[in-house]
């Protein structure tokens, strides 16, 4: 189980985890808890499900440690790995990228990887640029150039853009604005691609009040307009939906890896479906 923390876990073993698991923490101050539940939770549906494995538990918090404790698990000659996270942008989408470069390294040496798909089909959007009015400005709706989404007061807003461009060396330029409930301008992503870098703005920043942010998409520089996705998460994450949503391409990576399992949840409802986020 490879995840960001493992709060809980002595308390766990022997009752909701076996009495006796192999652990190791990759984090710069060895803290295996991680100041999170979520990779103990985890484990213990492993657990349920196959009482008879043998568990390895392994976090990490950057990408650096991330690949020393691939490392690890290849050399424990694990059989699975089971990773309930996902990471924004780490790559064009296409199943490369830094993280998946990562994952490629286990999957090559034989071990199957259990991936989350994610859950932002409902805080996903995609499209190809269109701006009928030309201000550089996207419109999402005739006459509507924001998406928006409500977050809470001390939520941490991750808003990412990502275009259809050359990887490393984008001659397009696209920028990111987000905008707070009172209408003024909270934080804005305008890095210049001039034919180097990657074809990504983000940011991040804490909702100092409860309400609705909306995000512009504007088009700093492009011969022709770009496809391009954007991401709008929070954390913790409350569920909340975005405006205007498109699940096609919401997958996080590593989930769109090749050679991985990427699983979703279903409803808890009689006739299972798929869950809407």
């Amino acid at each position: 189980v490879l995840d960001s923390g493992f709060q809980g876990l002595q308390a766990a073993l022997g009752n909701t985890l076996p009495a006796t698991v192999v652990s190791r923490s990759f984090r710069s101050d060895g803290n295996l808890n991680g100041g999170t539940e979520h990779g103990r939770r985890a484990a213990e549906v492993i657990h349920r499900l196959a009482p008879g494995a043998a568990l390895t538990l392994v976090n990490f918090s950057t990408v650096t440690e991330l690949s020393a404790a691939v490392d690890f698990l290849i050399e424990q000659r694990v059989d699975v790995i089971s990773f309930s996270l996902g990471y924004v942008h780490n790559g064009p989408g296409d199943g490369t990228g830094a993280v998946n470069a990562i994952v490629s390294r286990a999957t090559d040496a034989g071990i199957a990887w259990a991936v989350a798909a994610g859950n932002w089909a409902q805080q996903h959007y995609a499209a190809t640029f269109r701006d009928t009015d030309r201000d550089g400005l996207h419109e999402f709706a005739p006459g509507v150039e924001t998406n928006q989404r409500a977050f809470n007061a001390g939520d941490l807003i991750t808003v990412s853009l990502r275009w259809d461009d050359v990887w490393g060396a984008a001659c397009s330029d696209y920028d990111l604005e987000l905008f707070g409930p009172d209408g003024g301008l909270v934080r804005a992503s305008r890095g210049i691609q001039n034919c180097s870098g990657d074809p990504v703005e983000s940011l991040q920043v804490l909702a100092t009040r409860s309400g609705a942010y909306s995000v512009r998409v504007v088009e700093a520089r492009s011969d022709v307009p770009k496809a391009f996705d954007l991401m709008v998460v929070g954390s913790p994450d409350r569920g909340g939906v975005l405006e205007f949503n498109v699940a096609a391409g919401s997958l996080s990576q590593p989930a769109d890896h090749p050679a991985v399992v990427t699983v979703g949840a279903l409803t808890a409802t009689a006739t299972r479906e798929e869950a809407p986020y």
